[in-house]
């Protein structure tokens, strides 16, 4: 992609899939801390590279992620519709209507956090991509997940 001419690359690490999957032996999380430290060195490496012509940023959406779960109400997440942070039905997994409601889930498919095992829904794309605008491009985030 450098060569093909860009030169602003924003990289986002994986999410905490961890805490949607029940990750009893704390392999996931492992995993996870694992790929994502290795794509900061990619990205040191990258970037010390390329240091006179190109900017790369990565967004931590896995500590993002973390800090909305364990303090929604810090992010104005009621707000922004969601009401469980934990789970997901089943019967969302392939619904295409952003506010289907099953009667069996409880609440409309853009509440819920995660959208399936590894996946968040739309609500936390929004909120991701808030986060992305105020911190890596404004900085103008209290706490910048962006580096």
């Amino acid at each position: 992609m450098h060569e093909s001419g860009l030169r602003n690359f924003l990289l986002i690490n994986v999410p905490p899939i961890d805490r949607s999957m029940g990750d009893r032996d704390g392999r996931i999380r492992q995993r996870v801390h694992m790929f994502n430290s290795h794509l900061e060195l990619l990205r040191e490496k990258f970037a010390a590279r390329h240091v006179r012509d190109t900017r790369v940023w990565v967004f931590d959406a896995n500590s993002l992620y973390v800090d909305v779960i364990d303090d929604h109400m810090a992010f104005g997440v009621p707000a922004q519709g969601l009401k469980n942070m934990t789970g997901w039905c089943t019967a969302y997994r392939n619904a295409t209507e952003l506010d289907a409601f099953d009667e069996g889930c409880g609440v409309k498919r853009g509440e819920y956090f995660w959208r399936d095992e590894t996946h968040v829904t739309y609500t936390v794309h929004n909120i991701t991509a808030e986060r992305i605008v105020k911190d890596c491009f404004r900085g103008q985030g209290p706490r910048s997940y962006c580096s």
